[in-house]
């Protein structure tokens, strides 16, 4: 796939996360660029008008290598893509986003298991990194990246989740996913006890 198609993804990603709210002001999409150590991210200070021009280019290292005319640096929380990536081969695309009803199960230390035809693309319980900071560090994402593991979402107690996938479209829907699984956990919780997959 060629990097302005990467960059049209990474736009279209933007809005659809932002018009599901599962992505504020604060959220971030990436790419990684095929045959390369490089990865295109959305920028900080840039709301959710962001075009595709205004992605960032950084090396798996974290070194930022490219920005947008309007100059706009990558988010502070980068390292959480850059983690990932170089842990796993197999995802092409990462979102960290900060979902409303998939929050709530962070912060009250209950598990998000499939419930839902939705929620069967995660297998089983979705990790929570029990840490509520920020991830601005190398150790802080590879502590992230590790309760990551294999697989397709992680919850950052109190913060965020985080989703992954083999393509732009598939972070996003793996996004989509966690908070429609979560939003039927949590309504049959009030019916009783809900039967996971």
């Amino acid at each position: 796939m060629s990097e302005a198609k990467l960059r049209d993804e990474l736009a279209q990603s933007l809005e659809l996360h932002s018009k599901e709210e599962l992505i504020t002001y604060n959220g971030h999409v990436s790419a990684r660029i095929p045959g390369s150590d490089r990865i295109l991210i959305s920028p900080y200070g840039g709301g959710l008008r962001v075009g595709p021009e205004d992605m960032a280019t950084m090396e798996l290292s974290g070194r930022v290598v490219a920005l947008g005319p309007a100059r706009l640096a990558p988010p502070s929380e980068a390292p959480i893509h850059t983690a990932i990536y170089r842990r796993r081969d197999d995802v092409m695309a990462i979102a960290h986003i900060h979902p409303p009803l998939s929050t709530f199960f962070g912060i009250a230390d209950t598990p998000i298991v499939p419930v839902h035809v939705s929620g069967a693309v995660f297998a089983g319980p979705v990790p929570v990194l029990d840490d509520p900071d920020l991830i601005k560090t190398d150790a802080q994402a590879e502590r992230l990246a590790r309760a990551l593991g294999e697989h397709r979402a992680v919850l950052i107690r109190g913060h965020g989740a985080v989703t992954v996938g083999e393509s732009v479209p598939a972070a996003f829907l793996a996004s989509l996913y966690l908070e429609e699984n979560a939003r039927h956990q949590l309504f049959a919780s009030l019916l009783g006890k809900p039967r996971p997959y």
